[in-house]
């Protein structure tokens, strides 16, 4: 296809947009009386346009996401690493997050880590509730708990 023909199908094509909807039939059809091919590839174009709707026009938030990972998909299996710390085995879980035995590898010693599901880590009061709940549990010391 030419430039050229390019640039007339689109001058069509923008015509015919701006027409009245109720008048865009006949205008089509005066097009393919003069050039029927021209005519065909712009009622193409026009179909698949009204298709797309208005989606550009819509919120990125009202679109469909993707969705997060949940806390199940994201469990941890003996072995694997969390920086410095590896994996026992899985203690519990909860709907705060899901806890683990695991070694800090630096200190050479059982510790208890806590995954929260990754939708809680965007929530400022749910990671400042969590802080507080790492703070008060560090400060504890007893024989029978965990660091």
């Amino acid at each position: 296809m030419t430039p050229e023909r390019q640039q007339q199908i689109k001058q069509v094509f923008h015509a015919v947009r701006e027409c009245a909807p109720e008048a865009r039939g006949a205008y089509l059809d005066e097009v393919r009386r003069k050039d029927d091919e021209l005519g065909q590839e712009v009622a193409s174009l026009l179909l698949a346009y009204e298709d797309l709707g208005d989606f550009m026009q819509q919120p990125v938030l009202a679109m469909p996401q993707k969705p997060e990972p949940t806390i199940e998909q994201l469990a941890l299996t003996a072995g694997q690493q969390v920086g410095h710390y590896q994996i026992e085995h899985q203690l519990g879980a909860g709907g705060m997050g899901v806890v683990y035995l695991a070694r800090d590898t630096r200190l050479g010693r059982l510790v208890t880590l806590k995954l929260l599901p990754p939708r809680f880590t965007k929530d400022r009061d749910r990671m400042r509730r969590f802080q507080q709940e790492a703070r008060a549990a560090s400060a504890l010391n007893h024989p029978n708990l965990l660091t």
